[in-house]
C-alpha cells in the first residue's frame, strides 16, 4: 500500500537537502554548469517520483497525507495497469483498452509537469473530493513549478537555443550587472531578496506541504 505520508516527508527532506547543496562553492568555476544541471535534475526526479506515487495511489488505494484512506478506483489493478488508466484520463490511450498495462517507463507521462497534475486532478475529482484542494494549490504555485521545469530542461539540454528560451521568464527576476541569462538561478525575484533558486524550491515545497 502506498503511504503518501511517508512520500511527503521524503520529498520535503530531499528539497531541504538540495537547497544548501546548491549553495556550495563551485571549484573550479568551470564545473558550475554541470554541477547545477545535476542538482536540478536530481530535484526534478524526486518531484516526478512523488507525483507518480501520488496518482497511482488514487487509482489502487493508499493512505493520504492526512492519514485518511484513499478509496481505490480499481483496487485490483497493478501499478502498470493504474498508469495505463491514468494515460486514458490524459487522453493518451483508448478507454476501450481499460485494464491493459503499460510496457515500460518510457510510456509514462512527465508526472511532475504541472499541466499533467492539473489535468489528472480535474479528471479524478469525481472520485476524490480532496483533489479540490490540490487544484486550489496549483492555481497558486503553477508558475513557479513551470519555471523550475523550464530552467531544468535548459540546463540538462544545454545549448544557446535552450538557454535563450529562458528569456520568456527572465522578466520575473532581477539580474545584476555581471549576471547573464544563464545565471538566472542566482538572480533575485522581483520585489524580494530571495534568489530564483530559493524562491522556486520554497514554492515547490509549499505546494506539497499544503496538500
Amino acid at each position: 500500500m502506498i503511504d503518501l505520508r511517508h512520500k511527503k516527508q521524503r520529498i520535503i527532506q530531499s528539497l531541504d537537502n538540495y537547497h544548501p547543496l546548491y549553495q556550495a562553492n563551485w571549484e573550479p568555476e568551470r564545473n558550475k554548469l554541470s554541477y547545477t544541471a545535476g542538482v536540478l535534475n536530481s530535484i526534478w526526479n524526486v518531484w516526478n517520483n512523488f507525483w507518480r506515487e501520488y496518482w497511482i495511489s488514487h487509482v489502487i488505494g493508499g493512505v493520504y497525507v492526512n492519514s485518511l484512506p484513499i478509496i481505490p478506483i480499481y483496487p485490483n489493478f497493478y501499478k502498470k495497469q493504474a498508469i495505463f488508466f491514468l494515460l486514458i484520463k490524459l487522453g493518451r490511450r483508448n478507454s476501450s483498452r481499460l485494464g491493459n498495462s503499460i510496457n515500460g517507463t518510457h510510456e509514462e507521462p512527465t508526472w511532475g509537469d504541472v499541466k499533467i497534475i492539473e489535468k489528472l486532478a480535474i479528471e479524478l475529482l469525481q472520485h476524490h473530493s480532496h483533489l479540490q484542494q490540490l487544484l486550489y494549490l496549483i492555481g497558486h504555485y503553477k508558475i513557479q513549478v513551470e519555471h523550475f521545469q523550464q530552467i531544468r530542461n535548459s540546463f540538462i539540454h544545454l545549448n544557446n537555443e535552450n538557454i535563450s528560451k529562458l528569456k520568456n521568464i527572465q522578466g520575473r527576476y532581477i539580474f545584476n550587472s555581471s549576471q547573464k541569462l544563464i545565471d538566472i538561478l542566482e538572480a533575485n525575484i522581483l520585489g524580494g531578496s530571495e534568489t530564483c533558486f530559493e524562491y522556486l524550491i520554497a514554492n515547490m515545497k509549499g505546494l506539497v506541504l499544503n496538500l
